[in-house]
């Protein structure tokens, strides 16, 4: 009986193995087109209103020694020449389909690192966007968003400055460096389309922009890309653009970083010193009473003084420089929530902490949200603390 059971579980176990059939489906990297970009922009052709569907497309290189293909540490595979396919369509499936018939390879959309949206898309009402974008299991998860003051097709056409790729550099401006500093907020699309379909936050995005570098003269038609200033919408709608103090006041209104690197400049007659904003905290506090709802917005950061000009560095002029930032921070913070009561578009959270804090004043607030928002009182409040003042010669803690 045992011998019967042992000689049935063989058979079993080989017929199963004969449905292994290895990689059966896979693809050799060198055949394919591993798309890292994308531009959408609205365009007229000959009378008619299109999709156009740009690609920035790098092509690897084959692995050796029986290996797919070279990788980066990310997973990206390396090497190869990147090209730039377009195509145009009725509709974006459309375009993207004509993009794709110029490349004889698989097009592979699962490294793809941003998705670039022009300006009159934007403005156009980016919902469409967002359905198809959310259909293809294709895209890992982390995509960033950057909308252009232009045409997508006129970014994905520029050069990297410094790394070896366009993707490359734009993901490591968006993910390491353009909220540290205080130029452009950082947005991956799922926080943007959660923002975009939420029923009490208007959603945000940066700016990306092209420029001729002033480096390098001689090549009078390189582009560079970099992120600058954030775009406001209302509803699925691009209603605006912050520039650079009324980005900086987003981020501080809105962040909670511990590894910021924002310079604020305080000039007092021939008083000019540099304080560094190394870390910074924001709460906002809805206030309910008299049939009425405001805010309380507190903004506490802590940094260093990195440069001194024509003042001695002491008890009383350190208190000078944190009521002076203080002072400064105030004021670009309340530029920015100018700018968005301007656009009536909530992009900092007032609304949203009003939901998440107190239903019932959420339920009388909510029928006219962006407009309530509008029309109420913010009061802002800032603490800056010196960490540090680089003075040389002297050991010095961080105090708190």
């Amino acid at each position: 009986m045992k011998r019967t059971r042992r000689v049935v579980a063989g058979v079993l176990i080989i017929f199963s193995l004969s449905f292994l059939q290895g990689c059966w489906s896979r693809k050799e990297i060198e055949d394919l087109a591993v798309v890292t970009m994308i531009g959408l922009d609205r365009i007229t052709e000959q009378g008619v209103d299109k999709w156009r569907y740009t690609a920035r497309i790098m092509q690897p290189k084959a692995g050796q020694g029986g290996q797919g293909g070279n990788q980066q540490s990310n997973g990206a595979p390396q090497g190869g020449k990147e090209l730039l396919l377009t195509g145009t369509g009725l509709t974006m499936q459309e375009a993207a389909r004509n993009t794709g018939l110029r490349s004889p390879r698989y097009i592979f959309m699962s490294f793809v690192s941003t998705i670039v949206v022009g300006e009159r898309a934007a403005r156009e009402g980016v919902s469409e966007i967002a359905e198809i974008r959310g259909r293809y299991r294709d895209f890992r998860p982390r995509t960033y968003i950057a909308v252009t003051n232009g045409e997508a097709f006129d970014v994905l056409q520029s050069c990297p400055e410094v790394s070896d790729t366009l993707y490359e550099e734009i993901e490591g401006l968006a993910d390491h460096k353009a909220e540290r500093i205080g130029v452009a907020c950082s947005m991956d699309w799922n926080y943007f389309v959660q923002n975009l379909l939420g029923p009490d936050r208007d959603a945000v995005a940066p700016r990306i922009t092209t420029v001729q570098p002033k480096e390098d003269p001689a090549n009078g038609v390189r582009q560079a890309a970099f992120l600058q200033g954030n775009a406001v919408f209302r509803g699925d709608k691009l209603a605006g653009w912050l520039n650079e103090e009324e980005t900086l006041g987003y981020i501080l209104a809105v962040g909670d970083l511990n590894n910021a690197i924002i310079p604020i400049t305080l000039v007092e007659g021939d008083k000019r010193v540099a304080y560094l904003v190394g870390r910074f905290r924001s709460t906002i506090e809805p206030v309910v009473g008299a049939g009425k709802v405001s805010f309380r917005l507190k903004v506490k950061t802590w940094g260093e003084v990195d440069e001194t000009h024509n003042i001695r560095v002491n008890d009383d002029s350190l208190q000078w420089v944190e009521a002076a930032a203080a002072d400064k921070i105030r004021g670009v913070v309340l530029k920015a929530i100018d700018k968005t009561k301007e656009l009536n578009a909530d992009v900092i959270g007032f609304s949203q902490e009003l939901h998440r804090t107190n239903l019932e004043a959420w339920g009388d607030y909510r029928p006219a949200w962006r407009d309530n928002f509008r029309k109420a009182e913010i009061e802002v409040e800032v603490e800056c603390k010196v960490t540090r003042t680089g003075r040389l010669g002297k050991g010095e803690a961080f105090k708190d």
